[in-house]
């Protein structure tokens, strides 16, 4: 069968480093982001259960169940990552009561089958990874000699970067940092 094409969202729904990225437990697939989590107080026989609005990577079952829950009889098809094919929850088709018809169109994610990670992918937090990483580099008293050999064409060149004071650098604007995206 081999690897599925992998979805992701918007790169803007990315931006806010409070969102957390919601993944297969099994093979880390991006499922959905915690901002699109309607409610945290579902449950199902493994657990806590999360309602979510949408999802992406998933493969929804041909066959539809007729279940009876707590709140009413549904017919409902088992989700499952398109990558590893584990089963996560199930989207609801149809419900028996009007009042819980909010439900039909909307996932069921069990806990026990998903991870929470944390969103890094956020430009102000890779920038701050980029400045932590730089000011690491530098963070000595001495001299920093770096040195980098390349080829340029037929020639062999030295790159030679010597910085003197590097604590005197290491508290200077942002500004030292360039980040290029």
């Amino acid at each position: 069968m081999g690897l599925q094409y992998t979805n992701f969202f918007e790169e803007e729904d990315y931006e806010s480093s409070d969102t957390q990225i919601i993944v297969c437990a099994e093979c880390s697939c991006h499922l959905c982001l915690s901002s699109l989590v309607i409610s945290d107080s579902f449950s199902s026989i493994s657990g806590q259960a999360y309602f979510v609005d949408k999802l992406i990577n998933i493969s929804a079952d041909k066959e539809i169940e007729e279940t009876q829950m707590r709140t009413g009889l549904y017919w409902v098809k088992k989700i499952r990552c398109h990558q590893c094919m584990n089963v996560l929850g199930w989207s609801y088709v149809k419900s028996a009561s009007s009042r819980e018809s909010y439900k039909v169109g909307k996932f069921v994610i069990e806990d026990a089958y998903i991870r929470f990670i944390d969103n890094n992918s956020s430009t102000k937090n890779l920038i701050e990874l980029t400045k932590q990483n730089y000011r690491r580099r530098l963070s000595s008293n001495s001299t920093l000699v770096e040195e980098d050999e390349f080829k340029f064409g037929d020639l062999k060149c030295l790159n030679r970067l010597r910085l003197q004071n590097v604590k005197e650098l290491e508290n200077e604007s942002d500004a030292d940092v360039l980040v290029d995206y």
